[in-house]
């Protein structure tokens, strides 16, 4: 009996206790307890020595310590999952992983793992669209928490409200709050029904009225006013694009050229805002994506606009950057007459490796378009393995054939080159251009040198000289 008296008294000791701690740890011994007592709890499950766990939980505790007091029944937890039975139990086998639990009954996070998409994925979860604030300085410390918050001044019992609560689900990210004390109206010099969205980004703040706007009008000054014109490059604003299919002009300057042309570009950005997100950054510092765009340090400063929406089609500006050029090439991008930007590695010294012809996209109309030589082609992405072991059954293919003048087997970087009209989905992607007829034939065979020398010969009128060895 004391033994059960005596954990009764710890529970609320160890919850206590992490009061400034916005997660309680769960472990193999209290994990089942602590998430049947709290009816809703967020969970990171992670591995301490994993990196990318590491590099998350940061923004899991940012997100947490905007979440802990949303809901009385609502708590946040973490879960260190190595050698753990919990974690197998739920199937969970990557990491980092976030569930969310009601009482017992897991539902696994489907955001994107940054905090703001924590956030709004656990109050969509919650049911809260909108919270009601009585408290001018409770109202001040959520607006500082917030990178954006949307503040409706209005009494809680007038009909502007179901239209505010409606604004707040169809609007993603920003918080929505509704201030009903009119001793915190005065303070913000604000009447009945007007709406302030509160912006970090340089203080901002823009003022609107509910009742005089249409409510779709009302979503769309939201959605353009809740994001600053002009947003660092960094993880965030990557995924912003690439993850959230976003369009965006890339203004790509070195660190050392960070004042030089801040105002004006801050300038264009603020002119362009209702129609583009200005992101700018130092390009060096994301080799990746640099090289994903096709942009490197030494092409700086330049100009670009992504549009993920078409294959993560590219467009830059041709010469050296300006204002005048930036401003240029998003006119023609907004009146669809913006020409592409194929990016493309410098044509090779040695143009084989391997026995295997390197294509770039400087030279492969060149050369697989030659309507004089059949070309079949690995569209291959480094750092794939499946792609390497598929060159090597191309080796193969182009020993055999090294007496054949008129076929050549290839290989291209599709990470870091563009084809015009040609776009890869899945790597490696095999396609043959026969002499007569480069509209590109896709093989779907087993990938082994029997079936892909089988498919040259099917597809074309080759006659095949094998190659013998010198002996």
């Amino acid at each position: 009996m004391a033994l059960k008296f005596l954990i009764l008294i710890i529970y609320p000791l160890f919850i206590f206790a992490l009061e400034d701690n916005p997660t309680i740890t769960l472990t193999d011994k209290n994990f089942k307890d602590i998430v049947k007592i709290h009816q809703k709890m967020l969970v990171e499950f992670y591995i301490e020595e994993d990196i990318q766990c590491q590099n998350f939980h940061p923004e899991f505790i940012k997100a947490a310590k905007k979440l802990l007091h949303l809901s009385p029944s609502f708590k946040l937890g973490v879960f260190n999952a190595n050698n753990s039975d919990i974690a197998v139990d739920y199937g969970i086998t990557s990491f980092p992983k976030l569930v969310y639990f009601i009482g017992r009954i897991p539902i696994e996070y489907s955001g994107q793992m940054s905090s703001d998409s924590i956030i709004l994925w656990t109050k969509r979860q919650l049911g809260i669209s909108i919270l009601y604030i009585n408290e001018t300085e409770d109202l001040l410390n959520k607006i500082e928490l917030e990178k954006t918050a949307i503040v409706l001044f209005s009494k809680p019992d007038i009909p502007i409200i179901k239209s505010f609560e409606y604004i707040a689900q169809k609007i993603e990210e920003p918080a929505f709050y509704v201030s009903i004390n009119s001793d915190t109206w005065d303070c913000f010099n604000v009447i009945q029904s007007q709406v302030i969205i509160f912006k970090d980004f340089g203080q901002e703040k823009v003022k609107l009225d509910i009742e005089e706007t249409d409510i779709l009008k009302f979503i769309r000054l939201i959605e353009l006013h809740k994001k600053p014109s002009l947003i660092p490059l960094d993880s965030y604003s990557i995924d912003f694009i690439l993850q959230n299919k976003n369009q965006a002009a890339l203004f790509l300057r070195a660190k050392s050229e960070a004042e030089l042309y801040k105002s004006e570009i801050e300038e264009l950005a603020n002119e362009y805002r209702d129609f583009i997100t200005f992101i700018y950054g130092d390009i060096s510092d994301y080799p990746i994506f640099s090289e994903m765009v096709g942009i490197s340090e030494k092409n700086q400063p330049t100009f670009m606009i992504i549009d993920p929406m078409l294959s993560t089609s590219k467009y830059k500006i041709k010469n050296k950057f300006t204002i005048s050029s930036a401003r240029l090439l998003i006119e023609e991008f907004k009146n669809n007459s913006a020409v592409p930007y194929l990016k493309s590695q410098e044509i090779p010294e040695n143009p084989f490796e391997n026995s295997l012809r390197v294509l770039v996209g400087k030279n492969f109309e060149e050369i697989v378009y030659d309507k004089n030589i059949n070309v079949i082609v690995e569209f291959m992405a480094e750092g794939c393995s499946e792609c390497k072991d598929v060159e090597k059954e191309f080796q193969k293919l182009a020993e055999m054939l090294v007496e054949n003048d008129n076929i050549i087997v290839s290989k291209i970087d599709m990470n870091k080159n563009d084809i015009k009209g040609i776009i890869i989905t899945e790597f490696p992607t095999i396609k043959f251009y026969p002499a007569n007829d480069k509209t590109g034939i896709d093989f779907k065979e087993e990938k082994s040198f029997e079936n892909l020398l089988t498919f040259i010969q099917l597809n074309s009128d080759l006659t095949i000289k094998p190659h013998t060895p010198d002996l």
